[in-house]
């Protein structure tokens, strides 16, 4: 009747169930009955409103909560009318005068009506799968696979987590009736909860007349999937009133299909048929029944033949009764039986089992931790809950702390006649632990009366038999105390055994199966780390060497690349490994993925000993690679780390083509360059030595986006010695920053030295529809927030709109950006506003775009700004003797190559090479002398105190000091109020001393409210707003205009904000040796000290002045 029910409610909403967006602004056929709560953001914060709806229409609207101001929510309110009678939000306005508090209303009733609303988003593949957000979808979805969707090879998602609570009677997703009768009405696709869980869970039957099933789902299908999903706060009672009836009940699942037989043979051992993988449930389940078997578990009631469970655990309170006859009771904290061939693998159980069947003098009832009865394999599980079986006087004792009774299926007997051995691939049984104190109990009735209760001591881990002989004598189980097995040290041996158990599987050709590794949480050792993976290195992959440095692992094949780009993982990152190229090598052949992806960072040293890798190729012209999140970092390598280093490889032919729909990081070595954590410590990976040559082109919806020749982002660390060749361009659609530089695309106090790049530079940010995007363009660094010197660049630079950070050498040098001593090619063409309608053709080309000028924080530090120090164009006839000034420099090199990491030697000279006819940096080491250039040092005038008298205040605002000062002099002090003493004290006198020193010592112009250098290594940036400000470009004396002023700009623009998505550098697993990919630092408040859009009319007289050229004009 229930079942009868439940189908006359939802059927009318079941083919809703189509690829429609999740939120309704109406209510209508596909509205579930029933009452909502919806938020929306009103003027002052959340409203938050139910919504009632009965029959497809609003019947109700109340305000929950909100804290709107009085005289505009008494206003919005008056929308409530409007609302209930359209129905729904469709066409309704904003009350004028509380347009705010109206929109917050609107939103929170279209909140609600997308929980009411049984339509689902997706199309149903893998990659867009249906998506499930509220409890009436799940609903919905329930009554749809009761119709006869079985939803096989299609895949089904979680969006959010739901609440059952308001459901008073679950209805089972699938029919509940014995499945070899309903086989087109049970789920068989792969339903993935995401992580997220389901809540309050609630089923009554208490007529079950015929065969019933019943949990989350009644039956699983033999392909069915269930995964990443929780179940919290479960209750579910089931009553067979019939005689003989079967009844089973699981929080996940009641029963499942058998797996289909392998071949017309029979079943072989890897028959896997339903998985259950990253599941957890909590709650209770009692089924009763009359004559009847039956079930009782924390996950799946009965598993059939084939089923496999891995990585899941239970706390349920579990009880199996079968009364008035001599059938079974089963009960188990994983699942209440197992068929042949089935799976238990990484699972724990912390609840009660009970089964009882009181008239039975035979099996009775079987009970264990993890399972009642079972055939599987079991591999890795543990339990600790207390289990009590009860009987009419039997020779069987079917409890255990583990299992009531495995079976011997499949097992050979030895020379005594036990069951003691297992197949040739290895044991069905290993890597158990049972909790020693658990108590197990044997009640013993007669009839309906309890006769006996007998405490099982020792406890043990199965159950046992005075007369059976066909069950496992071979299984070892550990025992242990409850407290031993909630401790960290439990953990690593449970994962310690996954190496084994994985080989153990493999054998038996199990296939399909990621194993987690168990973690120490909220007091329980769960299986809920990330998949296991093996520490050793498998040298296999590589032709020859043990990863030292005198013994690299050695490369000579693509299928070894593509193997060692692979083979990184969280414990694996090459760390002190030494691996070598031992012959060029073309890649073309396949789709590249980077070497660790965009998850694992290379943390060892890569020597190409002059070797090419060739045909790196991801995505196309036509078809752009579309990122995710996951996929990200592009590059022979996704993530450098901190340690790294790359040298002496030439990648040729390289065809990256991607899109994505937020920010990026796209270089030919890598996409990102990882340094060190540890504030004025700029040490991190290196590249060194490296070529690369091809076409990296890049488009993305949002986003800063960063592209490079080399690498996309560099955070400290260096590049170095290395060159690019490259075709390189970047898009980004909306309001956001296209840096695409020639070497790098953002320089994050990192060196870039003694490189060169002779390639073609494109960037486009669009300015389109109130957009204010900007591309950010260089033959070398396109964003220098370190230090690039002693390198030189040629090759176009195109802009697609306008643009001001477009620069040979650098597109912007920020506020902690130094440019030094580097040269490009007069003959270039630079090309800004290509699309405009007044493109500006740029002759000659400028070797900086934009650079941050110098100023005085609001603590009264002055600073230096960006700086660019002798920036030197040459022509055809002036390219000889670049070599000889670039050796030249390291007599009196500007920056301090050690503080990289680098050696003092690093830097190699340059020579002319004449057969690829250019100026490159050779094979001899430069010697490299350290003098710190004139235009860093900074003297900070002696500030004059002001007569007047000044108040300061500290940063806590607890104390207030007054000074007055006459000629110049402090002449008294007084605490207005606070403190008289200490810190607070202190830094309101130093605040009062500042003012009275401020009117003569600050300049009137200031780009932003800066701190000094160091302190700006430390500000983190705001991305969640975006403020609105005047900027001025300010320039050091050898780079002002010809009238010697500072030139503000004539237009306000967003000051960008920093890359979207980047949290600070450095995260790591806790459990790993290797670190994931460290997701780049926030770009700090100096990499966004100034922005300037000028006009055409005044774009050429704010950049600087032509730069030195080379020849001068008396040698031309």
């Amino acid at each position: 009747m229930s079942k009868l029910l439940s189908l006359l409610l939802c059927f009318a909403m079941v083919f809703s169930l189509l690829a429609l967006p999740a939120q309704a602004a109406k209510a209508d056929a596909s509205s579930v009955d029933g009452t909502y709560t919806g938020t929306g953001a009103g003027r002052n914060g959340d409203i938050t409103l139910s919504v009632t709806i009965a029959d497809g229409k609003i019947t109700k609207i109340e305000n929950v909560s909100n804290k709107e101001t009085p005289k505009y929510w008494a206003e919005a309110v008056k929308l409530f009318d409007s609302i209930l009678a359209a129905n729904g939000t469709d066409g309704v306005d904003a009350v004028s005068g509380a347009t705010l508090s109206s929109d917050g209303i609107l939103a929170a009733v279209d909140d609600a009506l997308a929980k009411a609303s049984s339509q689902l988003s997706g199309s149903g593949t893998e990659a867009d799968p249906y998506v499930i957000s509220s409890a009436a979808q799940l609903q919905a979805f329930a009554a749809l696979v009761d119709a006869g969707n079985t939803y096989a090879g299609q895949y089904v998602a979680l969006g959010a987590d739901i609440d059952l609570s308001g459901v008073d009677n679950w209805n089972p997703i699938g029919a509940e009736a014995k499945s070899d009768t309903c086989l087109d009405k049970l789920f068989a696709g792969t339903f993935d909860g995401r992580g997220h869980t389901v809540s309050g869970l609630k089923i009554r039957v208490a007529d079950a007349a015929s065969e019933t099933n019943v949990g989350l789902f009644s039956t699983l299908g033999n392909t069915a999937v269930v995964k990443n999903l929780n179940l919290t706060d479960a209750d579910i009672t089931l009553t067979g009133t019939a005689d003989s009836v079967q009844c089973r009940a699981g929080i996940l699942a009641g029963d499942t299909v058998n797996a289909a037989a392998k071949d017309s043979g029979g079943r072989s051992h890897d028959s896997i048929g339903v998985r259950i993988d990253s599941c957890s449930a909590t709650g209770s389940v009692n089924v009763t029944g009359q004559n009847g078997m039956v079930w009782a578990a924390g996950l799946i009631g009965r598993s059939q033949i084939g089923v496999c469970i891995t990585n899941c655990w239970t706390d349920a309170a579990l009880r199996a009764e079968s009364l008035g006859g001599t059938k079974s009771a089963y009960a188990g904290g994983i699942t209440g039986h197992t068929g042949n061939y089935a799976v238990l693998a990484n699972c724990a159980a912390f609840g009660t089992a009970y089964a009882s069947s009181p008239m039975s003098t035979n099996f009775g009832g079987q009970a264990g931790g993890i399972v009642g009865m079972s055939a599987a394999k079991q591999y890795n599980t543990y339990a600790v809950g207390d289990v009590t079986v009860g009987n009419g006087g039997t020779k069987h004792t079917w409890v255990g702390a583990l299992a009531g009774e495995i079976t011997s299926s499949g097992m050979s007997k030895d020379s005594s006649g036990s069951y003691t051995v297992y197949p040739e691939q290895g044991a069905f049984r290993i890597g158990n632990y049972f909790a020693g104190d658990a108590v197990l109990k044997v009640e013993t009735y007669d009839g309906d009366t309890l006769k006996e209760t007998m405490t099982v001591e020792p406890t043990v881990d199965r159950g046992f038999s005075s007369t059976l002989k066909t069950v496992d004598m071979a299984m070892t189980s550990v025992a242990m105390t409850k407290a031993d097995m909630a401790a960290a040290a439990f953990a690593d041996t449970l994962s310690g055994n996954i190496s084994e158990i994985n080989a153990v599987l493999a054998a038996y050709g199990i296939t399909g199966v990621a194993l987690r590794e168990w973690q120490l949480d909220g007091g329980r050792v769960l299986p809920t780390g990330d998949v296991w993976v093996s520490g050793e290195i498998d040298t296999g992959i590589f032709a020859s060497g043990d990863g030292t440095q005198a013994s690299p692992y050695l490369i000579r094949t693509a299928d070894q690349l593509r193997a060692f780009a692979g083979s990184l993982n969280n414990k694996i990152n090459y760390a002190d490994k030494y691996v070598a190229l031992d012959a060029d090598i073309n890649v073309s052949d396949a789709a590249w993925t980077p070497i660790g992806g965009s998850e694992w960072a290379f943390a060892g040293t890569f020597d190409g000993r002059g070797h090419t890798i060739s045909g790196l190729t991801v995505g196309s012209a036509s078809t752009p690679l579309a990122l995710d999140s996951g996929n990200l970092f592009i590059g022979l390598f996704g993530v450098l780390e901190k340690t790294a280093v790359v040298r002496d490889v030439a990648l040729r032919n390289v065809a990256f083509y991607t899109s994505y729909e937020a920010t990026a990081y796209v270089g030919g070595i890598a996409g990102y360059l990882n340094g060190s954590g540890e504030s004025n410590v700029f040490t991190g990976a290196v590249v060194d030595g490296c070529s690369v040559s091809g076409v990296i082109s890049h488009t993305s919806a949002k986003g800063n986006q960063f592209v490079g020749g080399i690498v996309g982002m560099q955070y400290k660390g260096a590049v170095i010695n290395s060159a690019s060749f490259a075709d390189l361009s970047c898009t980004v659609l909306s309001g956001d920053l296209a840096e695409v530089g020639g070497l790098v695309g953002l320089n994050n106090r990192g060196l870039v030295a003694n490189s060169y790049a002779v390639c073609s530079v494109y960037g486009s940010g669009s300015r389109e529809n109130g957009n204010e995007g900007m591309a950010v363009v260089s033959a070398l660094v396109a964003c220098n927030a370190g230090t690039v010197v002693n390198c030189y660049g040629s090759g176009d630079t195109t802009t697609k709109e306008y643009s001001t950070y477009v620069g040979m050498a650098s597109g912007w040098v920020t506020g902690i950006g130094k440019t030094y001593l580097c040269w490009y090619d007069l003959d270039s063409t630079m090309l800004i506003g290509k699309d405009t309608s007044t493109p500006q053709l740029v002759r000659p080309v400028e070797s900086i775009g934009t650079k941050v000028s110098s100023g005085v924080n609001d603590e009264g530090d002055q600073y230096t700004g960006g700086l660019v120090d002798r920036m030197t164009g040459y022509d055809a006839a002036g390219y000889a003797v670049i070599a000889a000034a670039l050796n030249a420099n390291f007599a009196a090199f500007p920056a301090d190559i050690t503080v990289y990491g680098l050696s003092a030697d690093a830097l190699r000279t340059w020579t002319y090479d004449a057969d690829l006819k250019l100026v490159v940096p050779g094979a001899d080491a430069a010697s490299v002398t350290y003098v710190q250039p004139a235009c860093e040092k900074v003297t900070k005038p002696e500030l004059k105190l002001l007569d007047g008298v000044w108040y300061g205040r500290d940063a806590d605002k607890t104390t207030v000091v007054k000074i007055t000062v006459v000629d110049g002099k402090v002449t008294e002090t007084a605490v207005v109020s606070g403190e008289s003493s200490g810190s607070a004290y202190d830094a309101a006198l130093a605040k009062a001393e500042y003012k009275a020193t401020t009117a003569t010592s600050r300049p009137t112009m200031r780009p932003t409210r800066q701190s000094s250098p160091a302190a700006l290594a430390r500000r983190p940036i705001r991305t969640e707003s975006r403020r609105r400000r005047s900027c001025v470009i300010w320039q050091s004396p050898s780079m002002r205009t010809s009238t010697g002023a500072a030139l503000t700009s004539s237009r306000r623009r967003t000051s960008p904000s920093a890359a979207s998505g980047c949290p600070s550098a450095g995260r790591s697993t806790a459990r790993s040796t290797a670190k994931r990919r460290p997701l780049p630092p926030t770009r700090s408040a100096a990499i966004m000290t100034a922005a300037i859009i000028r006009s055409p009319a005044c774009a050429s007289a704010a950049r600087t002045p032509p730069p030195t050229r080379w020849p001068p004009a008396s040698s031309a």
